[in-house]
């Protein structure tokens, strides 16, 4: 059985879509679990109206656990072999997009989980985009899972379900919560891609990404974390290295006091505070420079490969 899994925060005309979209699915073994951190009995309301048609389990939270513990209380809640956490502001493209997932799957059971290429569709768009992966292959995600770090190539958490397991997301995320969660699943078995576009991401002005994008902060402790998580021999890959080169860069960071805020000096990895060193010594306004900045990355990264 696949549970389907779906946090949600007010906004009830979007569960609406979303539950809509389930209902028209060739596949039909599965449960809904339905977690609800709303402020008030909206989302409930849209829930009552499916009750009859859909085999939907509804947890009301007295007290919004918020995002990412309200996934996991569904992920808690769930009996399937199969988990699909889907957010409710997407859905499901196509009629049989459950069934094409899960029979990769049955397909082939070595894989830990089965990911697709997908839509994103804006309320303000009248079409949607296809989404693609582009710079890795999952080849190289299954061999090296902390490529991650500097690409996301699998997509949000409504492009994947995964086999059952004792994983939950990590609290202490809240920007990269689904990064850390795959390069944890890949520990366990390979991802499956498949070449359809099965799901279609919806892109609204009140998501917590949006948030993020426009939080230096969170972008720089949360990829700092979880690269102290994963452990700094992932930088030996020159993509992962560049890009935490050009994160410390962007965010002008010179000094690990800088950091301390954000994170405790023991979370700092010894790589990041070598390229802080590196950086503070050239010139900001020349560091800035393309050129100026690769030719510097490119020496740093000799010197920590030969260490």
């Amino acid at each position: 059985m696949l549970s389907i899994c779906i946090p949600t925060y007010n906004q009830p005309q979007l569960l609406e879509r979303c539950l809509t979209s389930i209902s028209v699915q060739t596949y039909r073994n599965f449960e809904i679990i339905i977690t609800d951190d709303s402020n008030t009995d909206d989302v409930k309301h849209v829930v009552g109206q499916w009750l009859g048609s859909l085999p939907i389990t509804y947890e009301k939270h007295v007290s919004p656990k918020g995002s990412p513990a309200n996934w996991n209380a569904a992920l808690g809640r769930a009996k399937g072999d199969l988990i699909y956490l889907l957010h409710q502001d997407d859905w499901l493209s196509t009629t049989n997009s459950l069934q094409q997932m899960v029979s990769a799957l049955d397909k082939w059971p070595d894989a830990r989980f089965v990911y697709c290429h997908y839509y994103a569709k804006a309320a303000y768009d009248a079409q949607a985009y296809r989404i693609s992966t582009a710079g890795l292959s999952v080849e190289e995600i299954n061999a090296k899972p902390t490529l991650l770090l500097f690409s996301n190539e699998i997509g949000p958490p409504s492009n994947v379900i995964f086999r059952k397991g004792n994983e939950q997301y990590d609290e202490s995320f809240k920007w990269l919560v689904d990064i850390d969660f795959y390069i944890r699943l890949l520990k366990t078995g390979d991802g499956l891609l498949l070449p359809e576009h099965l799901v279609t991401i919806g892109v609204h002005d009140e998501q917590i990404t949006n948030a993020c994008l426009e939080d230096k902060d969170i972008q720089l402790r949360e990829n700092i974390m979880l690269l102290h998580k994963v452990g700094d021999t992932a930088l030996r890959d020159i993509r992962v290295y560049d890009f935490f080169w050009r994160l410390l860069r962007n965010t002008g960071v010179r000094k690990a006091g800088d950091l301390n805020r954000l994170i405790p000096q023991s979370a700092i990895p010894a790589a990041v505070l070598r390229m802080m060193q590196s950086q503070s010594g050239i010139r900001a306004s020349y560091l800035q420079v393309g050129v100026i900045s690769k030719i510097a990355m490119l020496y740093n990264y000799w010197r920590f490969r030969m260490a």
